[in-house]
């Protein structure tokens, strides 16, 4: 117990996501300590990001025309599609087209790139959504 704590002290006062120390992890491991899942952010599921934040993107993606332009420069969605994502109203029915329609049906690769797309044009959203923008909590009884 003590050795998970002076790690995840260690993390914490360098406020560094787990993600990033996956070393300590894996020593951690090797060296006889129980460190859960949820501890070493090891991915549960092979669900695609975009799939499992689905209802989040679709409420929160604010700018779909540089979006879609960016996604029609890379050919994931046809003009067509792009014409008629434009015509729906609110912002959020665009979203729901989008991804009811183009990216299901571009699987995996248009996944990564309506995420890659959104890293550039709405990085905080992404983050927020990984958990990367929080700021690391002190751990209680950090001065040992």
């Amino acid at each position: 117990m003590v050795i998970k704590l002076n790690t995840a002290y260690d993390i914490a006062n360098e406020e560094l996501p787990f993600t990033t120390c996956k070393s300590q992890i894996t020593l951690m491991k090797e060296n006889g300590l129980n460190v859960n899942l949820t501890y070493a952010n090891e991915p549960v599921s092979k669900e695609h990001f975009v799939d499992r934040h689905c209802s989040s993107l679709v409420q929160r993606i604010s700018l779909m025309e540089p979006i879609l332009d960016q996604l029609l420069d890379q050919k994931v969605v046809s003009q067509e599609q792009y014409d008629t994502i434009l015509t729906k109203e609110p912002q959020q029915n665009q979203v729901q087209e989008l991804y009811s329609g183009a990216l299901r049906s571009s699987g995996t690769r248009g996944k990564d790139i309506f995420l890659s797309v959104l890293e550039k044009i709405d990085h905080l959203l992404i983050e927020d959504l990984r958990g990367q923008c929080r700021p690391v909590p002190p751990l209680f009884g950090h001065l040992i």
